[in-house]
């Protein structure tokens, strides 16, 4: 019987994974520069390798962009994503609400939903503030 692979542990692998725990939702550059702090010589083909990997062992979840850019998600359990429309911050936000949208379905229209992809779109707490900075101070941005 052959048994099942038992993926490596590099040290570029754990650097990564710490990377992933560490920042929110990054890119491959992202990562690629976290790495580099520690590792400076490591190759960025390195890094889209073992990303790609980690996706295909379920370690990890990835998806695009509107602007085309894949993102590396660590967080497994089902949670949906609020993105800024100003900074594009993404911040993750827990599934009950959803979960019971889709008892609904199931319910109410004998339709069972087996995945979904949910990204809310607005202004984070952030920039809001930074608006609200700007019009109660306009003269801020004029250098006085």
């Amino acid at each position: 019987m052959k048994r099942k692979a038992v993926p490596r542990k590099t040290q570029q692998r754990q650097l990564i994974s710490k990377c992933l725990h560490e920042l929110c939702h990054p890119s491959a550059e992202d990562v690629w520069n976290c790495v580099r702090k520690e590792i400076p010589g490591v190759n960025k083909t390195t890094i889209y390798r073992n990303l790609r990997r980690m996706v295909d062992e379920g370690e990890l979840k990835c998806f695009m962009t509107d602007s085309g850019v894949m993102l590396f998600d660590s967080t497994l359990d089902r949670h949906y994503h609020l993105r800024c429309d100003k900074c594009g911050k993404i911040s993750d936000i827990p599934s009950a609400l959803f979960d019971r949208i889709a008892e609904i379905m199931q319910k109410e229209k004998q339709f069972k939903i087996t995945d979904y992809n949910l990204t809310l779109s607005g202004i984070c707490a952030d920039c809001q503030e930074r608006a609200n900075r700007k019009t109660s101070n306009p003269d801020q941005d004029l250098g006085s």
